[in-house]
Order: structure tokens, then sequence, then C-alpha cells
């Protein structure tokens, strides 16, 4: 009976052991994409598995895990590297708010944060300072050297009316497209602010537009000691370039944030694939990224444009074109063949248009003047035909503003809305709205989405509870991107155009 006892105890403290294994093991939930590198037909990805706690996890997946898509078609995935072991850097672009809302503490600590994020840059990173304040300014361009980095930071002050911050941003966008040797591939853009932008003559949605072509990732720190309504479009910038955003209101925090966004960008993996048809045609292209287990899969979607193609021609292939003499000939052959066709059509054509010329003067000889004049007097003695109005045809309804709606979240999972939002728009919410959801926190309608301009609009109907997009409570019109997620409710709807 003792030894069944120990036994049992044995079994009993073995299964606690497993499962609380199980419960601290870092499962991964979410699967993000930071950045694609288009250089046809290579195309690199930056991408990041995370636990439920938002913590990377270790380590990176192998072949079986990993699966790829463009348009819908299988990729070959080539290499799967952590990021730490491609001897790749990153290139940062710093900027630093210098209007007088940073006064003190604020501004202190974020020159204190930029410095120790200097002091640890690795000889293959690069780092560029932008400050932004009544005008926007380069203080320094990329360099790795760090007494010239610390150097330009000396003599900056929180002195500033105003805040161009939208400015600043796209300064950065424009510095960020550079292609060179020099400049490593992967890029981040840095951001100490409280998102207020005042001059700019920017929106967000221009920022939106000009980051869609060479999506740059943007990780903020959103800080304000003013109204914290400016921190949704911080953050929403920032979700939707690939980046991160965090919200603090103890300025000694930003070092901390710093080194951990760093130790973010370095953690993340490296997937090399290849697109042998794909060319450099300036359009917009799904990629999807596929993470599949056992037990579950998760997918991570980007939109990338194939801008750039490598047009150098590989040795192997250099092997294999034809020697300069062959090529002589070849030209000289294509030459002498292109003359003798030119020659036989223009035999030809010749022909035809005497052949033709000879049958209309046969015509003519042969028509009867009479019957001629007869008929010119016919039309003109007999009644006029009554003059009909011509119907005009119904106009037909316009479909305009195609979209689908998928339910991502909620009791509806799974379910799919195709519609055409026409020039009324189309309501979402309860029994009686366009697109019905069963969802008993929404109201009837909830919100409404437009087409107006040529772009897909998305406004809150004074519902009780707030419509979101991407995560943020949406307090006017605001304007919809493709892959962006609707939340209502219990319910969230990814939209495709």
């Amino acid at each position: 009976m003792g030894n069944q006892f120990i036994k049992f105890l044995f079994c009993f403290l073995l299964c606690v052991l497993s499962y609380v294994s199980y419960a601290n093991a870092k499962v991964p939930v979410n699967l993000t994409i930071s950045q694609v590198d288009v250089f046809l037909p290579e195309i690199t990805i930056y991408a990041n598995l995370l636990d439920k706690d938002g913590v990377p996890v270790q380590p990176v997946p192998s072949f079986d895990h990993i699966k790829t898509k463009l348009d819908g078609h299988s990729l070959p995935v080539k290499k799967i590297i952590p990021f730490k072991e491609t001897g790749e850097g990153v290139t940062y672009t710093i900027l630093l708010d210098v209007s007088k809302t940073m006064k003190g503490s604020p501004f202190q600590h974020a020159i204190f944060a930029i410095k120790k994020l200097i002091s640890k840059i690795r000889p293959e990173d690069r780092i560029a300072i932008i400050t932004f304040g009544d005008d926007v300014s380069i203080v320094c361009d990329f360099s790795s050297n760090k007494n010239i980095l610390f150097s330009s930071l000396e003599n900056l002050r929180p002195d500033n009316n105003n805040t161009h911050f939208y400015a600043a941003i796209d300064q950065a966008f424009a510095i960020n497209k550079r292609r060179g040797t020099h400049l490593p591939i992967r890029k981040a853009i840095l951001i100490i602010t409280d998102g207020k932008d005042e001059g700019s003559g920017l929106t967000i949605d221009d920022l939106l537009r000009k980051n869609k072509k060479n999506i740059i990732p943007i990780y903020s720190i959103g800080y304000t000691k003013i109204n914290p309504i400016h921190l949704d479009n911080l953050k929403r910038l920032s979700l939707l370039s690939g980046g991160s955003y965090i919200k603090t209101i103890d300025t000694q925090d930003f070092v901390n944030i710093y080194q951990k966004t760093i130790g973010d960008i370095l953690s993340q993996f490296v997937i090399k694939t290849n697109c042998s048809s794909g060319i450099s045609d300036g359009l917009n292209h799904q990629l999807i990224l596929f993470y599949e287990d056992s037990n579950f899969s998760i997918t991570a979607e980007k939109n990338v444009w194939f801008l750039y193609a490598n047009d150098m021609i590989d040795k192997k292939e250099a092997d294999l074109l034809p020697n300069p003499n062959i090529k002589f000939y070849v030209i000289c052959g294509s030459s002498i063949l292109v003359i003798i066709i030119a020659m036989i059509l223009f035999i030809y054509f010749r022909k035809k248009n005497s052949l033709q010329k000879e049958t209309e003067s046969s015509i003519s000889d042969s028509f009867d003047q009479t019957l001629f004049e007869k008929k010119i007097e016919e039309d003109y003695t007999s009644e006029p035909a009554p003059c009909v109005e011509p119907e005009e045809p119904e106009e037909p309804e316009e479909d305009i503003g195609l979209i689908k709606l998928v339910v991502i979240k909620g009791k509806d999972i799974g379910k799919n809305f195709e519609v055409s939002i026409g020039k009324n728009g189309k309501n979402i919410g309860g029994n009686n709205s366009d697109i019905n959801i069963i969802d008993t926190d929404i109201d009837d309608p909830h919100c409404e989405i437009l087409y107006v301009n040529n772009r897909f609009m998305i406004e809150d109907v004074k519902s009780l509870n707030d419509t979101f997009v991407n995560g943020i409570p949406i307090k006017s019109r605001t304007i919809l991107e493709n892959g962006d997620k609707i939340q209502i409710g219990q319910s969230t709807l990814r939209i495709k155009f």
C-alpha cells in the first residue's frame, strides 16, 4: 500500500511539473512583419514572433513552420536566420522635439536616451538626427562616428514655439529612401513626442500615403503633459508602419524604452525568399507570411511595391552569352532579314492598291447615272420621316467602392461580406443595418463606411460604444487603408479593397 501511494504521489508531481512547464513556456500568439525589402528577384522579410506579453519568442522558426505567398502564389523560402547573425546594421533616424513643451526633464532625459543609444551602436549601424520645432533640421546625417553624433547634440535647446512634427516625419521618410552600400537596409525611425503637430501643413493621412511604397517602421514614445488626444495619431502612425508605440508619463522611462526597442529590433529574424518572375512594375503586391504549428496557424500581411530590381547579370549567366563575333553576325543577319521582309511587304501593298483602283474605275463606269438622279429626286419629293427623340438608356446602378469585410473575432467569426459601398455608403450594426453582425454590444446602426473622393472612410454613428480602427477610437470621419481592422462591440472585422 505504501509503495502504491509513493507511485501515485510521484506521478501526480510529474503531471504538476509538466503543466507548470507548459504554462510557463513561451507560446507565439502574434506574428509581425516589421519591414520588407524588395530588390528583385530577392525579397527580404524582417519579422518577429511574440508571446502574449509582446516578448519575442526564441529560437527562430524552422523551414517547417514558415511559408510565404505573394498575390496568392507560394514563394520558396531560401533562408531563415536571426537578424543578429546576418551581419547587417540598422539605419536609425532619431527625431528630437525642440519645442517649449519639452523643456526641463523631458528634454534632458530625451538627450540622455539618445546618447545612450549612440554609445551602444555597432560599427555596421548608422544614425541620423533630425530636430523639429519652428522648422525641421537635419543636425547630423547618417553616421557611425560617435564623436560627430555626440557633438551634434551639444547646442540643442527646447526653445521653439511651434511643433512641425509631421514635417519631420516627412523629412525622415525622404532621407530613408536612399539606397546605397553604406546604408543598412533595415531601418527604424525613433521619436519621443506628444504627437501634436503645429504648422506643418500635412495630415496623418498624408504621411500614411507617403510611406505606402517605402514602408519604414516608426517606433514612438508618447509623452505629454497636455491633451493626450494627439497620441492617438502617433499610435496609429507607428502601428500601421510596422513599428511600435509605448506611452509613458515618466521621462526617466525614455532610456529603458529605447533600449527595449533596440532589443526588439535586434531579436527579429530574417526570411530570404525569391520571386523569379517578378519585375519592377511599380505596382502593389500582397505578401502573406504564415507561421504554422501542429496546433495553430498565425498569419501576417504586408503590401509591398516592386520598385527595385537587381539588373546585374549573374556570372554563370554571363558565360552563356554569345561572344562578340557571333553577336556581330547575328545583328547583320537580322538586319538583312528585316530588309527582305520590308521589300516583300512593299511589293504586296503596291499591287493591292493598283487592283483596288481598277475595281473602283470599273464600278464607276457601269453605274447608271439616270438611276442616281432619279434617286435624288425621290429623296427631295418624298415626305420627311417623323422625328423621333431617341430614348435615353436607363443609367445602370453604379458599382462603386467594392470591398470585402471578414469577421476575424466575435460570434460571426469567419463570415465574409462583399458589398458595394455605393454613393450613399453602407452602415454596419444590428439586424436593420446594411451589414448585419451578431453582437449584443453593437448599436443599430453602429458605424458607416463611405466612399468619398476615391477613398474609403468610416464614421461612428453616435454609438453607445465607440468604433475603433486598428485599436484607436475614431472621433470623426477616418480614412481606411487596405487591411485595417474595425472593432465594434466584441467583434473585429478586417477590410480588404
